[in-house]
């Protein structure tokens, strides 16, 4: 089966882009400039919804990445699984195809510059959307925002994120 995954950046700063305010009045909505916080979310996409979530205080880095492969990723793959990603250089960290083949999985590569082909990435771009309805703005705000967001991705959305990618057929 296929798995796919990548990792957006998400900050304490997230708000919407435009609002509606009654006729005449202003639409405010504060934002903190100058202070915020920058985190890593990292999941991954099967037919069947978003699996293995992880939010990482910080940026993503090959360390951190190989630490989510080995502690969250591996445990929910299966023999024969194809972990497809992009080639951000953290993804080539040592050590994460060998943790990927130690359970069974096959680590693939996409082609530079070709977001078109993960489909995890028309997913992110939900997942931002409605971050920014939530408004958070600590750490832990964005942490409940998640856990609030991810169950709403069901099975067939996920399957027709990957069939978009023409990934699927039928």
């Amino acid at each position: 089966m296929l798995v796919f995954i990548d990792e957006p950046g998400l900050n304490t700063k997230m708000t919407r882009g435009y609002g509606r305010a009654p006729l005449s009045k202003r639409c405010i909505c504060r934002v903190p400039h100058g202070h915020w916080h920058t985190n890593t979310f990292i999941a991954a996409l099967r037919i069947d919804g978003l699996h293995a979530p992880w939010l990482l205080d910080g940026p993503m880095n090959g360390h951190a990445f190989l630490v989510y492969v080995r502690q969250v990723l591996a445990p929910e793959l299966q023999e024969g699984d194809r972990v497809v990603c992009n080639n951000l250089s953290s993804h080539h960290a040592p050590g994460v195809r060998e943790a990927l083949e130690e359970v069974g999985a096959e680590l693939m590569y996409l082609p530079p510059y070709s977001p078109d082909l993960n489909p995890i990435e028309m997913a992110f771009s939900k997942l931002k959307a409605l971050l920014r309805q939530h408004i958070a703005r600590e750490y832990s705000e964005l942490f409940d925002a998640l856990s609030e967001i991810l169950p709403s991705f069901t099975a067939a959305q996920c399957w027709n994120l990957i069939r978009h990618a023409d990934y699927a057929t039928n």
